[in-house]
């Protein structure tokens, strides 16, 4: 009797569950926000220019601790990738080249961290910023 009992009892949890009487668990996407910042907007050509800024979760730094970040040029695609600090703070260092162009930095999220996999991080892509040649 036992056994009938608890098999009709498993048989409705999992009906309610299917016609939506009880919630899934729910999924949580986090919004993510990154900036950018630069050390000289006009540089002389061979000028080492810094690109620096940070990535944001309000409330869940586990998006945005130790994060990879990308850094990018219009005109050639992937520049450098670094990663973020604990804080979500990010700096990257561009060697002596002809750098000028318009550059931007983008994070591609994380899916399925914590909580048994309910949360994720979504992506996030900088303003673009023009260095110019002096």
């Amino acid at each position: 009797m036992k056994r009938h009992v608890r098999a009709m009892a498993s048989a409705a949890v999992a009906a309610a569950f299917i016609f939506g009487l009880i919630p899934a668990a729910s999924s949580h996407a986090i919004t993510s926000r990154l900036t950018i910042g630069v050390s000289d907007h006009s540089v002389s050509r061979h000028q080492k220019i810094f690109f620096y800024g940070d990535l944001k979760t309000p409330g869940h730094p586990s998006c945005h601790r130790f994060a990879t970040v990308r850094l990018t040029r219009k005109a050639t695609g992937l520049v450098a990738t670094t990663t973020t600090d604990y804080q979500g703070n990010y700096v990257f260092q561009i060697d002596p080249k002809p750098n000028h162009g318009h550059y931007h930095t983008r994070y591609s999220g994380r899916s399925s961290f914590g909580y048994a996999g309910r949360h994720s991080c979504s992506k996030a892509v900088s303003k673009w910023i023009k260095i110019h040649h002096t």
